[in-house]
């Protein structure tokens, strides 16, 4: 497919792209607590309630995802454009089988950088709680801790020994025959973060994937969504706009495709 250099500086440039880290290391707390978590490294740092959670939890996920392309790929062919979008946990482990299956270039990308400043404006549970800001900011810095620790035992299980290995890795695809998206949520919680800017960002990164999208000019689409309400999805794709309901800005995408007449399927895992 074409070169996808475009889309990575992009990204960069808007605050969506995990092409290093999906920590603001930038800020000395955020980067010593990083460095600490690092020196647990090993695989007996994954205790066995966390490999239970991979092999019960996680992995129906991975090979639900690796099932769906495989299923969209063997119709459509290659040149697919596929976004994931869900959890980064319930995804990263399916990356390495798409590539080697698919000889798929996976693009990691989230909303934004987990960090403090962004935790504490944002995270409502915190940003409306009657604290003094050195409060406020540990609370922050806490949960990014535990987020780290998350994926830092996420990466160690699929055996890379940090965040940024695992996703330099991911460079490693030469000439990809398909790209896939990943529109990765941390264990933040959606639900806790201001609807307004959870929607603006959206907005701006949708605008891009459109605008990538017009130049790959892809021969169909797959949108895989974490628990997603694919009959809904089917329904309003086949049936056109519903003018009544504020759609979700991934429909940016979805409406360019109907133009272009470009195949799009959605599954869920």
């Amino acid at each position: 497919m074409e070169d996808i250099s475009d889309l990575e500086k992009k990204l960069q440039e808007e605050g969506f792209s995990n092409l290093n880290n999906p920590f603001d290391l930038s800020d000395e707390r955020v980067k010593t607590i990083y460095e600490k978590l690092q020196l647990f490294n090993g695989e007996k740092a994954v205790p066995e309630r966390m490999l239970k959670i991979m092999s019960e939890i996680c992995k129906p996920s991975w090979n639900r995802i690796i099932n769906s392309v495989e299923r969209h790929i063997s119709e459509y062919e290659d040149k697919t454009l596929v976004i994931a979008s869900g959890l980064t946990p319930y995804i990263w482990g399916a990356v390495s089988g798409l590539e080697k299956k698919f000889n798929a270039r996976y693009i990691s990308a989230a909303l934004f950088k987990l960090g403090i400043e962004v935790i504490v404006d944002k995270y409502l549970t915190i940003k409306f709680n009657k604290w003094t800001k050195e409060y406020k900011e540990q609370r922050a810095l806490d949960k990014i801790q535990d987020i780290m620790s998350t994926l830092l035992k996420v990466v160690w299980y699929l055996g890379d020994d940090n965040i940024e290995e695992f996703l330099y890795n991911r460079k490693k695809v030469q000439n990809p025959k398909n790209i896939i998206i990943g529109v990765e949520e941390t264990t933040l919680g959606r639900l806790d973060i201001s609807e307004k800017y959870l929607r603006e960002r959206e907005e701006k990164l949708y605008e891009i994937l459109s605008d990538f999208l017009k130049e790959v000019k892809p021969n169909s689409i797959l949108y895989l969504g974490q628990n997603l309400n694919v009959e809904s999805e089917i329904d309003y794709y086949l049936k056109g706009n519903l003018s009544s309901i504020e759609l979700p800005p991934r429909y940016k995408i979805v409406e360019h495709a109907k133009k272009n007449n470009i195949p799009v399927e959605f599954g869920r895992f």
